[in-house]
C-alpha cells in the first residue's frame, strides 16, 4: 500500500510537469511534446473528452507495473499469501484436531488429551507456546506449489483437451471435468509429500519422533522408510 501511495505521488508530479499550461489537464499537444504516443493518449482519455485529467493519468499508470506481471503469477502469489495467512491463523486448532484424532493409536498418549482447551494447555505446558504452530512451516511451504501447480496444470490440460479452433471459454463440460480432474491428480502427486511432512512434524513429539525441521523430516523419512513413505 505504501508503494502504491509513493507511486501515486510520483505520477502527480509527472502529470504537473507534462501539463505545461497548468490547466489541470493534458492536451494532445502537451502529450506529444512529452514524447507520448497517440494510442496511449486515447487509452488514458477514458471519458473521451479530448484531454487527460489528473485522475485519468494516475489511474492509467498507478497499477501499470502490477498489470505487467502475468496473470498466473499474480493469482499464484495472491493465493499463496492468502493461504499462508489462513494456515498460520488456524494452525493451533488444526494441530489440536489431529492430536485428538490419533491419540488412541498410541498407548502412551491415550487419554492424555481432552477437549480443545485441555489439549492446548497440555501442548503449551510440555512443548511451549510455539508447539501450537509445529508443522506450520511445511504447511505454508505446501501452499505455494499447490497454487502454482493448480494454475499451471489446469491451463496446460485445458489446452491439451481443446479441439482445433476451440477457445478455453468454449470448452464443454466433459472437457472441463477431464482437465480439472487431471490437474487435481497432478497437483496432489506434486504436493502430497508436503502434507505428509506437515503431519509428521505435528505429531512427531507425541509419538516419540522428533524432527529439527522440514528438511530433516524429509531426509529422515526417505532414509528410514524410502521415497514411498512421502506418499
Amino acid at each position: 500500500q505504501m508503494c502504491i501511495r509513493d507511486r501515486e505521488r510520483d505520477l502527480i508530479r509527472e502529470f504537473e510537469r507534462i501539463d505545461a499550461n497548468q490547466d489541470g489537464a493534458i492536451s494532445p499537444g502537451e502529450w506529444g511534446r512529452a514524447g507520448g504516443s497517440d494510442p496511449e493518449f486515447e487509452r488514458m482519455d477514458t471519458n473521451k473528452d479530448g484531454v487527460v485529467s489528473k485522475d485519468e493519468y494516475v489511474r492509467a499508470h498507478k497499477l501499470q507495473w502490477i498489470e505487467a506481471v502475468p496473470l498466473w503469477a499474480r493469482l499464484t502469489l495472491s493465493g499463496a499469501m492468502a493461504g499462508t495467512i489462513t494456515k498460520t491463523s488456524t494452525a493451533p486448532l488444526d494441530r489440536v484436531k489431529v492430536l485428538l484424532q490419533v491419540q488412541s493409536m498410541s498407548a502412551g498418549t491415550s487419554g492424555k488429551y481432552s477437549g480443545i482447551l485441555g489439549t492446548t494447555r497440555t501442548m503449551v505446558t510440555e512443548e511451549g507456546v510455539l508447539s501450537l504452530w509445529k508443522g506450520n512451516g511445511a504447511n505454508c511451504a505446501r501452499v505455494v506449489p499447490v497454487y502454482a501447480a493448480r494454475f499451471a496444470f489446469n491451463d496446460l490440460l485445458k489446452d491439451a483437451v481443446r479441439e482445433p479452433g476451440q477457445s478455453r471459454k468454449q470448452l464443454r463440460l466433459d472437457q472441463l471435468v477431464v482437465s480439472g480432474t487431471g490437474a487435481g491428480l497432478l497437483q496432489q502427486l506434486l504436493c502430497y509429500p508436503f502434507e505428509t511432512v506437515r503431519t509428521r512434524l505435528s505429531l512427531g513429539a507425541a509419538f516419540g519422533n522428533k524432527y529439527s525441521g522440514i528438511a530433516d523430516c524429509f531426509v529422515s523419512m526417505i532414509r528410514s522408510e524410502g521415497v514411498g513413505s512421502l506418499y
